[in-house]
């Protein structure tokens, strides 16, 4: 971000704990009462902020909004993801400084479930192993926060930092809109050594049925210079598989019970997936140990 980064020097450490089935199961259990509380909280503050939107806040939705236009008239091409349950585009010229990028996924949770869940930016788990920093430096309502997060960048390379405005609203009564806004704060300048990148996304939560919701996010990176084709391939399913990973956590949540064919579809491609949003490679004995940390409907086998 904010420049042209190799490939061989961003790939993910993906170390994994081992231990015994038995153990995952109790962890596992201990971990998903955490987060189903933290989760009914926030869909909790959701339902009840009567918080009225600022004419500023409108100006930000609408900023959210046009990013969706300005794809739709963009010449796209598909984009390969680390899962064929989400489709992905990008609109891209050669040598540009930025990028628009569209992908759209269903999730297994209602749309306010959705929202809490990419709302509580501290949750478990929503911080990455490059992160050094992740803030939330300002919280203006219920609907309106200032995120800072801070990513290590392998050396020589500078660190990357993104300072965003995180709003939502509800659009109907059973949808919202989300929108990540690049903003300059007093309060959190920029440092030396560490590039500020540019970076602004939307996100259109869609309720499609009590426990089924479809997600439409837009991505405009600005890398302020010239950025081969290969550098943005590489890049761009990596900031869209966002929306692949929220598909990911509430599908783990779903009971072996309750699991519809379209369900054990979406866990099986889990299962059988082989690469990383990154394009790095999957080891196959991890995959499984981590699925069977992560997903409730794999404790009823043990």
């Amino acid at each position: 971000m904010g420049g042209v980064i190799p490939p061989l020097l961003v790939t993910s450490l993906t170390t994994k704990e081992l231990s015994r089935l038995t153990d995952v199961r109790l962890k596992f259990e201990k971990a998903a009462h955490i987060d189903s509380s933290v989760l009914r909280n926030t869909v909790a503050l959701i339902r009840s902020d009567s918080t009225p939107v600022t004419p500023a806040e409108e100006s930000l939705f609408q900023e959210g909004t046009r990013l969706f236009s300005r794809f739709e008239g963009k010449k796209a091409e598909r984009v390969k993801m680390d899962t064929p349950l989400t489709i992905g585009k990008m609109a891209y010229h050669e040598g540009s400084s930025s990028a628009l990028a569209y992908a759209s996924t269903f999730v297994r949770a209602s749309s306010d479930e959705v929202l809490a869940h990419i709302w509580n930016a501290n949750r478990r788990g929503s911080m990455y192993l490059d992160e050094i920093e992740r803030s939330i430096d300002e919280v203006v309502s219920p609907h309106n926060k200032l995120i800072y997060v801070r990513k290590q960048v392998i050396k020589p390379l500078e660190d990357r930092d993104f300072l965003s405005r995180m709003l939502w609203k509800q659009t109907t009564p059973s949808n919202y809109l989300h929108v990540a806004i690049t903003e300059e704060n007093a309060a959190r300048p920029r440092m030396r050594g560490v590039v500020r990148a540019t970076f602004s996304s939307a996100t259109k939560i869609i309720s499609i049925g009590p426990h089924m919701t479809k997600l439409e996010f837009v991505v405009h990176p600005d890398f302020q210079g010239a950025v081969p084709l290969w550098a943005m391939k590489f890049y761009i399913p990596e900031n869209l598989s966002a929306i692949s990973k929220y598909q990911r956590h509430f599908l783990s949540q779903v009971p072996l019970a309750d699991m519809t064919a379209e369900d054990g579809r979406a866990l099986g491609e889990e299962f059988l997936r082989k690469k990383e949003a990154n394009n790095s490679g999957v080891n196959a004995s991890e995959r499984v140990r981590a699925m069977f940390k992560k997903v409730r409907a794999c404790h009823t086998l043990v």
